[in-house]
């Protein structure tokens, strides 16, 4: 069963919920919200979070800033792209417009963990779509497990940043 959950209404996670899934919050995070989400975390809950990279306006890309202290993690700002071969441009390939850019092909996955074993072994990488970058925080809390290697970019990666203003004109 998938329900809608408003922590600002019930203040906490269900107890029998499964799962709870963020799936590309716009606004940033309130700091009783992340508490709520790291206490049904320490009970055993899982946590998806997908987060994508907006052009405009820039708000709606949060930085989720109370979550990302409790749990150890932040979130970059700008676009992670990747190099692709461009028929029609072969000395400058994937760059100069090229929407292409925008598609990851993750072929560094963990080989090991239970969330990526089977695909590595399959050899089926996923593919992501106007990403940010996740970084380790910078002081991580002592009881926190931080894993970042489970998906990793192709070695031709690099973050384009934001060319565009929030009110429109170019940077």
């Amino acid at each position: 069963q998938i329900a809608r959950l408003n922590l600002g209404e019930s203040k906490a996670v269900p107890k029998d919920a499964t799962c709870v899934a963020l799936l590309e919050p716009r606004n940033e995070m309130d700091d009783s919200h992340a508490a709520a989400l790291v206490a049904y975390l320490r009970r055993g809950g899982r946590l998806l979070l997908n987060v994508v990279y907006v052009q405009t306006p820039e708000s709606w890309n949060p930085a989720l800033d109370s979550l990302g202290r409790r749990l150890g993690f932040s979130l970059g700002q700008d676009l992670v792209c990747a190099l692709v071969a461009d028929p029609q441009s072969p000395d400058q390939p994937g760059r100069y417009g090229n929407a292409f850019v925008q598609n990851l092909e993750i072929t560094n996955l963990n080989p090991v963990h239970d969330l990526t074993r089977m695909m590595a072994r399959s050899g089926r990488f996923p593919m992501l779509k106007m990403a940010r970058e996740v970084r380790r925080g910078l002081n991580p809390p002592d009881d926190v497990g931080v894993d970042l290697s489970l998906l990793r970019t192709m070695p031709y990666s690099w973050i384009e940043e934001r060319t565009v203003t929030s009110g429109g004109g170019e940077a």
